[in-house]
């Protein structure tokens, strides 16, 4: 009541200088003011952040949903995997797209953001290929599939900082290219024969040849060639199947089995030297020749049939005669009885026996000759 207050200082305080012996209602305007003056600067502050907003940071005015999937291309019980979310861009400023290794490039340890190893911001590192076509903040980055198998790239995506300088964001994708190929398989024809090598194509669409393994599940060899071929070996007839697997995101797989028949080679047909296979003949032509030879037609691996044994029989008069002989050639014996045959006298190689790549003996058919 009309008593001065002051602070330590003497000084009298706000309260007494601005509120003594003023009337209730003028009070109130007054705390009004103070409220108005507040809410003033309240919206001065935010007019000036607002300001600052896009002024050291990027500005983007585009939205748009994207899809990103480490692979397109998925294999049956394969699963598929993506990323979905909304990519912001600029219609005022495009990014530049570089492309190539990231080996020029490194983390800063202080900030976390990257930069080049010791080049210029303004410049990037040897080997790098800038993009040309930029279409609404995207690069289209575009080229012809050569190769079968996983094609990987790299690169970086540069973008001018406000504040100076660029802003860096590396990248690394792949794509897969496959062959074109139709793949026509006689199920009937799903042959492997005993005793040679069997020439194999393996392939699973979408996948390097270095990431296929294939194995035998029976009896049999299977060998991987330097050239991504396979080459089978099988010992007992019957049958044997194949398991092929790939490796996909880092685990092998099986992609699938196939079912092969296991045969012998086919017999070979006994000649005398090749070329006399039976029939009317001249003494001098069976003469001529050294020995029988087993000979493997219309078969399409590489297989040689030695003979071992035989026996040539003979008719002279009302008598027939018989000599054994080991291996192919004819003995003294029969290049004597060859020479000296008349017409009419019928010569019979019997007992053939040879031996072929798988290491089996078998016997095949006679071979008869009639002289003219």
């Amino acid at each position: 009541k009309g008593k001065k207050v002051g602070n330590e200082t003497g000084v009298n305080a706000w309260e007494f200088r601005t509120f003594n012996h003023v009337p209730v209602t003028a009070a109130v305007t007054i705390l009004s003011k103070f409220q108005n003056d507040v809410t003033a600067s309240e919206g001065v502050a935010i007019e000036y952040l607002i300001k600052k907003i896009g002024q050291f940071d990027f500005k983007f005015d585009r939205l748009a949903a994207a899809v990103i999937a480490p692979t397109g291309y998925v294999l049956e019980g394969q699963p598929y995997k993506a990323e979905i979310f909304v990519a912001a861009s600029s219609s005022t400023q495009n990014p530049e797209v570089f492309l190539g290794p990231l080996s020029g490039f490194e983390k800063d340890k202080e900030t976390g953001a990257w930069k080049e190893k010791d080049v210029e911001d303004e410049k990037m590192p040897p080997g790098f290929q800038k993009l040309e076509k930029v279409v609404a903040g995207k690069g289209q980055y575009e080229v012809i599939g050569r190769g079968v198998g996983e094609k990987k790239y790299s690169g970086v995506v540069r973008l001018k900082n406000p504040k100076g300088g660029y802003t860096l964001y590396p990248f690394e994708a792949s794509y897969q290219v496959g062959a074109k190929a139709v793949v026509i398989a006689p199920t009937k024809m799903n042959v492997l024969y005993i005793g040679v090598d069997n020439p194999m194509k393996i392939s699973v669409p979408g996948v390097s040849a270095n990431d296929i393994s294939a194995t035998f599940q029976g009896d049999g060899t299977l060998i991987k060639n330097p050239d991504g071929t396979y080459t089978a070996r099988v010992k007992t007839p019957g049958k044997t199947t194949i398991a092929v697997s790939a490796k996909i995101d880092g685990k092998m797989q099986l992609m699938g089995t196939e079912e092969f028949r296991v045969k012998r080679i086919p017999d070979p047909i006994p000649t005398v030297g090749g070329t006399l296979r039976g029939g009317p003949t001249s003494a001098g032509q069976l003469s001529f020749n050294t020995g029988l030879v087993a000979v493997l037609e219309n078969f399409d691996f590489e297989a040689r049939f030695n003979v071992v044994s035989f026996t040539m029989g003979y008719q002279k008069g009302p008598d027939y005669f018989e000599e054994k002989v080991t291996g192919p050639l004819f003995n003294d014996k029969i290049k004597g009885i060859l020479q000296g045959l008349k017409p009419k006298q019928i010569v019979i190689f019997d007992d053939i026996k040879v031996v072929g790549p798988d290491g089996t003996q078998r016997k095949i058919p006679q071979l008869a000759f009639k002289i003219i």
